[in-house]
């Protein structure tokens, strides 16, 4: 609050005092305020990180901050003595000004390129902002400035725009046949030379697979001018195949005339590769399935057979004309039996009775019987010492070295070398990632042959089951298949290397077991003894007619009192009321509706001492084995003989309750 006093002239004649008071709150704000904005506005420009300067309308530095003086080579003193002009290059000072002047009038404008003279009368680069500041009826008082020094980036750019304008002369340069001048050494590694310079000369053309993919990428170029990620196969110097991923974008004259091609490779080689054994992944993985299916189906018509065939002999004698022809039926029919168990080994999930296994072992049994009847073939073998053992069904693997030496055979019409090599190797993830395995200690075979070798599309279709180079009178398709499917559900993997004319090698890689003393387990042969006469109740459960017409009719020549049903709802009201009176439950597998596993689960709830055995058209694994552990006490496999099926019940009938 402002005080005032009015007093008379006569002192003396003091009568009154006035006093007036006036309110100066607001005005004290204001001043304080713009105190505090000054102080921000100080602040800010002394400490900027690029250069301000306070100009009058003449363009006097008024004031300049410590940037502007560190980018000039000047003292703030020096500067407040000098005008803009002074350290503008004078090209640039009809720009500075004009764009001055546009500013002071209100106009705002963008940044501007702007050359400063230093100290040492050097060139610097800078981006010139103005900006204006006004008095109270709206017209300008000074100027405001800002400059960032980019003399750093201009140089850049500039060494940019002379490397292109290189690059330019020499694409312009090429000749219209197309001959490589320059490339990155990465460019050169990927089409398998060395240097870079080696590539000079060189056209490119050349290494294209298909010329006609050439001549489409040439006709996109035109009619796009440019060229994204497209595949092609390209030939390495070496003569190998490489996948690729073409950039590139063209550049033309005014009459539209392509004249350079400007791009860079990308080799996908090894995701192609990953690609294909995913995809051939899935292939064999929905074929497999497949497999199984019709490999159980096929049983079960091979099992009519067999059990009618089985039922003729027991009713002929051995010296009738006709028994020696249903022997060689059901001979035939156990051919085709063999034929599904291959089927069944590609199939998903079979995997089989496995147990700790020397492999060195199993390959000096089977080559030597090999060898006594390919006396053409040299069978050179390499097996390592202290092998590990590995976990798997020795028939099997029988089976996949059986099938890979006839293979060897049938590549080597007029002779050659047969040579099978073990070892103990460690596989990182790299090398077990395209297969979908588990890095760790494997058991590798290789069977290699000097045979006439594969060509490249041969070895993409080896695997696919019924795939075959031979004649129809020299093979299936199905050993190769039946292989691949057996190592596969061992966990582990097989693969194919050959060459035209050179010969071929499979190797095969098996996760080695922690056991430490593999078991052998010598080959039995089939027991033809006739069939025991039966004593006793069955129930036979099957939802395949043909199967409850020829096992039962089997069973009852045998001797055995039988029940018979067609689905699990009707095998389980058929054992809850005849409980008591049935001895044994001949159950199937595989059915629709109520499958063979719920059934027993039912059964086993119903009287825990029932005494069950399995029967299916696929092979003792998965659920079957499963099924065993629990409670099962057997496991017979269609087709099977009536003295096979005999066998079985005897040694189920009477074993002594545990």
């Amino acid at each position: 609050v402002r005080l005032s006093l009015t007093l008379p002239e006569n002192p003396e004649a003091y009568r009154n005092l006035i006093i007036s008071l006036a309110d100066l709150t607001a005005s004290r704000r204001s001043q304080e305020a713009l105190c505090r904005s000054e102080d921000r506005f100080r602040t800010v420009f002394n400490h900027a990180a690029c250069g301000m300067a306070l100009l009058d309308l003449d363009g006097n530095y008024l004031r300049v901050n410590q940037a502007l003086c560190t980018m000039l080579g000047y003292s703030e003193h020096q500067l407040s003595q000098m005008n803009w002009s002074d350290v503008t290059h004078p090209e640039d000072i009809p720009a500075a000004l004009d764009a001055t002047t546009r500013t002071l009038e209100g106009q705002t404008l963008a940044p501007i390129e702007n050359r400063l003279i230093d100290r040492q009368g050097q060139i610097v680069w800078a981006l010139l902002s103005l900006a204006r500041i006004t008095g109270d009826d709206d017209e300008p008082l000074y100027c405001i400035a800002q400059l960032q020094d980019i003399s750093t980036l201009r140089s850049a750019r500039e060494k940019l725009r002379q490397r292109e304008e290189r690059y330019r002369q020499i694409f312009e340069a090429v000749n219209p046949k197309g001959l490589l001048l320059m490339c990155n050494h990465v460019f050169a590694r990927i089409l398998g030379y060395d240097r870079a310079a080696d590539l000079q000369g060189k056209n490119l053309k050349t290494f294209y697979k298909d010329q006609a993919v050439r001549y489409q990428i040439t006709a996109e170029l035109i009619q796009t001018r440019k060229v994204i990620h497209r595949e092609v196969e390209f030939i390495k110097r070496d003569g190998s195949p490489i996948h690729v991923l073409i950039n590139a974008i063209g550049r033309f004259n005014d009459q539209g005339r392509l004249l350079e091609i400007q791009g860079y490779l990308m080799d996908v080689t090894h995701q192609k590769n990953l690609e294909a054994q995913l995809l051939h992944a899935q292939k064999m993985e929905s074929v497999g399935t497949m497999a199984g299916g019709i490999a159980h189906d096929f049983n079960n018509l091979l099992m009519g057979i067999v059990g009618n065939a089985s039922l003729l002999q027991n009713e002929l004698d051995r010296h009738h004309p006709a028994y020696s022809r249903l022997k060689s039926i059901e001979q035939y029919a156990q051919s085709g039996s063999s034929l599904t168990r291959q089927l069944l080994g590609f199939a998903k999930g079979s995997t089989y009775e496995v147990r700790p296994t020397d492999l060195n072992h199993l390959i000096r049994r089977n080559i030597q019987m090999f060898a006594r009847t390919h006396k053409e073939i040299r069978v050179e073998t390499d097996l390592a010492e202290a092998l590990r053992p590995v976990e798997a069904d020795q028939s099997q693997i029988d089976q996949v070295l059986y099938n890979l030496y006839v293979n060897a055979w049938q590549a080597m019409e007029k002779g050659g070398d047969l040579r099978i090599k073990t070892r103990n190797i460690v596989l990182d993830r790299k090398s077990v990632e395209p297969h979908g395995r588990q890095p760790g200690p494997y058991v590798q075979i290789c069977v290699a042959d000097t045979g006439i070798g594969m060509s490249a599309e041969i070895q993409q279709r080896i695997f696919d089951p019924f795939f075959t180079t031979k004649e129809r009178s020299r093979g299936t398709g199905l050993g190769l298949a039946s292989a691949y499917g057996i190592i596969k559900n061992h966990g582990g993997f097989i693969s194919v290397d050959s060459r035209e004319g050179i010969g071929t090698t499979f190797t095969i890689c098996l996760p080695a077991s922690g056991e430490a003393r593999p078991e052998h387990q010598p080959a039995l042969p089939e027991n033809e003894a006739p069939a025991a006469v039966g004593t006793g109740t069955l129930l036979l459960v099957d939802d395949e007619d043909v199967i409850i017409e020829a096992v039962g009719d089997m069973l009852r020549y045998m001797g055995y009192q039988l029940f018979t049903a067609s689905s699990g709802d009707e095998a389980l009201d058929i054992f809850n009321a005849h409980r008591d009176d049935i001895d044994l439950v001949i159950l199937d597998l595989v059915m629709p509706g109520m499958s063979g596993a719920e059934v027993f689960e039912q059964l086993i709830a119903m009287d825990p001492r029932a005494k069950v055995l399995l029967c299916s058209g696929f092979s003792v694994e998965g659920q079957a084995a499963m099924l065993l552990q629990q409670g099962c006490l057997g496991f017979i496999q269609k087709p099977f003989t009536m003295s096979q099926l005999s066998l079985k019940l005897t040694e189920i009938l009477q074993a002594q309750p545990a």
